[in-house]
């Protein structure tokens, strides 16, 4: 990684990790969305990577775009 999506008529899009876990998120009327992820108490020092793919008609022609990768921590 990072994986350059250009293959998938996806130019300057690139896949930062892999695709373990999938799961889709809706979006309110304002744009705003969110996924409830419940971590164990006892998960100190356990961190995951994120990325969004988001439907974008007109911008390519797979019609989807990627953000960036996001990492979280747990604990201190």
């Amino acid at each position: 990684f990072p994986l350059d999506l250009s293959f998938l008529n996806m130019p300057g899009c690139f896949a930062y990790t892999d695709m373990l876990f999938n799961a889709g998120v809706t979006l309110d009327a304002a744009g705003g969305g969110s996924f409830p992820l419940a971590v164990p108490l006892n998960a100190v020092g356990f961190q995951f990577f994120s990325q969004y793919a988001c439907l974008d008609p007109g911008v390519n022609p797979f019609g989807f775009t990627t953000s960036n990768y996001g990492r979280t921590y747990t604990g201190n």
